[in-house]
């Protein structure tokens, strides 16, 4: 959990994978976070290539193989960042 002179605000940061089929490749970091509905925000994007984006901007569009750092309010955040996988093949 994250602590900010002593408070605690049930906050936690993950790094969650774009899987190449998922659902957000090809969308904008703004279109993920409405869709999350404030569950969680997009802190950074780790490049397949290796180039770190801090502060992404709204209209920056997630690519596979890039990694998100976001940071979300614990189960709810957990269970949104599935939007991040590939659904299961039926």
């Amino acid at each position: 959990e994250m602590v900010v002179d002593g408070r605690i605000l049930g906050l936690e940061i993950d790094v969650i994978s774009a899987a190449p089929e998922s659902p957000i490749v090809g969308q904008t970091i703004e279109t993920v976070e409405q869709e999350a509905k404030g569950a969680f925000f997009i802190v950074q994007l780790d490049r397949r290539a290796g180039e770190a984006v801090t502060s992404p901007t709204p209209d920056l569009l997630i690519e596979p193989g890039d990694g998100l750092v976001i940071v979300g309010r614990g189960a709810k955040a957990r269970a949104l960042s599935g939007l991040f996988s590939a659904d299961p093949a039926p």
